[in-house]
C-alpha cells in the first residue's frame, strides 16, 4: 500500500503509463500502427476504423506502406 497525502491507494493488479505527447517513427503508416506486433487483420481494420484513418490513407500515394517520421 502507498501513503500519499494521508490517503492510501490498493493495486492489485498492474499499472501502465500511456504519455499524451504524439510521436511517430521514420517507418511505414503501418509499421507506425503496428509498432512491432505481428499483423492481425482485423485488428488492424479496426484500428484504421475507429481512429478514422481509412480517408487518410486513401489520399497517400501508397497508402499504409507509405513512410512517415
Amino acid at each position: 500500500m502507498k501513503e500519499s497525502g494521508g490517503s492510501a491507494i490498493r493495486i492489485d493488479g498492474s499499472i501502465a503509463y500511456a504519455g499524451q505527447k504524439p510521436w511517430i517513427f521514420n517507418a511505414t503508416v503501418k509499421e507506425n500502427i503496428l509498432f512491432g506486433s505481428a499483423l492481425d487483420q482485423q485488428r488492424y481494420n479496426d484500428v484504421i476504423h475507429y481512429s478514422c484513418l481509412k480517408a487518410d490513407l486513401e489520399v497517400l500515394a501508397e497508402g499504409n506502406e507509405t513512410v512517415i517520421g
